[in-house]
């Protein structure tokens, strides 16, 4: 379903409540917590921890911030049907635990940033050392030792249930957007709602017009553009577009059907266009959305 330009992720990061919530939760935990959304973009919002001394270091170095972010995407790889946790090449623990709503996701709860042991053993440090030098990067021993000695340490026990309590708040925070979807979607005018579950219901068949959908809903063309707009975010071809990609991205996610059949059986008409639209829309090509999202749950489209 669709309704507004913005995703569940934006969502999320403009609700209050739901920022409240999670911040408390952090502290409750005494655990960094951030979010990201199903591509791997994060977002720290104001008033939450700040990334640890170690992590803030390796991501001043653009060649640094790619490990972190290969770790990043790979503990998201491995969370797309339960909460999943994995060691960073610092020798952290770094855990996603998926938000969804229904049973699509659409971001991630990220936690951790801390070790299970001191990270200045030099097992670790050695480990940490090594990942650098294979990128080809300076690994000062005195600098590093520091900042292992900066981190935080959390034993097996406690950080297996503080992500058992993130799981729990995970299902809050889809409850809470979930809410402000539903009451977005209450708030539309009437004529709107209509012509959405038109576009909806023809979008994959055929042409869907404008003067069409205006007629059946008893407003002219210029009228519910005007109105479509202002209520949705979305222009009206917008929401053809978005209906015909998610209607995509579903069958992409749960067939082996080639790319081609895919774009016309959603809709499209060419499959340049069905190319354009995709990328517009997910921020990717068609093949690489299955590769990521090929598990059951994955993906990510504006409601």
């Amino acid at each position: 379903m669709q309704v507004m330009r913005k995703t569940l992720a934006e969502r999320l990061l403009r609700s209050d409540r739901a920022l409240a919530f999670t911040r408390d939760l952090s502290a409750a935990c005494g655990v960094p917590m951030r979010f990201a959304d199903p591509l791997g973009r994060e977002w720290r919002p104001p008033g939450f921890a700040p990334d640890p001394p170690v992590c803030a270091w390796m991501r001043k170095n653009p060649a640094r911030a790619h490990l972190c972010a290969e770790a990043v995407n790979s503990v998201l790889a491995m969370a797309a049907e339960k909460p999943a946790c994995l060691r960073c090449p610092m020798g952290l623990r770094e855990a996603a635990v998926p938000l969804r709503l229904g049973p699509r996701i659409f971001g991630y709860l990220l936690l951790g940033q801390a070790a299970d042991v001191p990270p200045d053993r030099p097992n670790r440090l050695n480990t940490w050392r090594h990942a650098l030098e294979r990128r080809g990067l300076e690994a000062d021993r005195e600098t590093m030792l520091a900042l292992a000695r900066e981190a935080q340490v959390i034993d097996e026990a406690r950080f297996t249930a503080v992500l058992r309590i993130a799981e729990w708040g995970a299902q809050q925070l889809s409850a809470i957007v979930g809410e402000g979807l539903r009451e977005e979607i209450r708030s539309l005018p009437g004529a709107v709602e209509k012509a959405r579950r038109i576009i909806r219901a023809t979008a994959l068949s055929g042409p869907v017009t404008l003067p069409s959908v205006a007629a059946a809903v008893g407003l002219t063309p210029q009228h519910l553009s005007t109105l479509f707009h202002r209520s949705t975010g979305l222009r009206f071809t917008e929401q053809i577009t978005r209906v015909r990609v998610d209607e995509a991205c579903r069958r992409l996610a749960g067939s082996d059907a080639p790319v081609t059949e895919i774009a016309f059986a959603a809709g499209f008409q060419s499959l340049s266009r069905f190319n354009r639209a995709f990328r517009a829309v997910t921020g990717m090509n068609p093949r690489d959305y299955r590769a990521k999202n090929t598990a059951p749950g994955g993906g990510d489209l504006s409601m």
